[in-house]
């Protein structure tokens, strides 16, 4: 399933760098107009992924947004 969004995501024709920079803010504007950024977020925060730009998320975001599932989970 997660094939089918990965083939419609805006990051597919961008630099793959820009999703691992230092300076995540070009990364975040490709997100912010991607018609699955919803699904790229729930991928990796399903996925536990550490690194780089999903779902217009860093990795401190998604670590907060784990930490607050966990939480409304208890």
């Amino acid at each position: 399933m997660h094939k089918v969004w990965k083939e419609r995501a805006l990051c597919r024709l961008a630099n793959s760098e820009a999703f691992f920079a230092d300076n995540e803010n070009e990364a975040i504007a490709i997100c912010c107009q991607c018609a699955v950024m919803d699904e790229c977020l729930t991928y990796a925060i399903s996925n536990n992924l550490g690194f780089g730009v999903w779902g217009g998320r860093g990795r401190n975001e998604r670590k907060a947004i784990r930490a607050m599932e966990r939480v409304s989970f208890t």
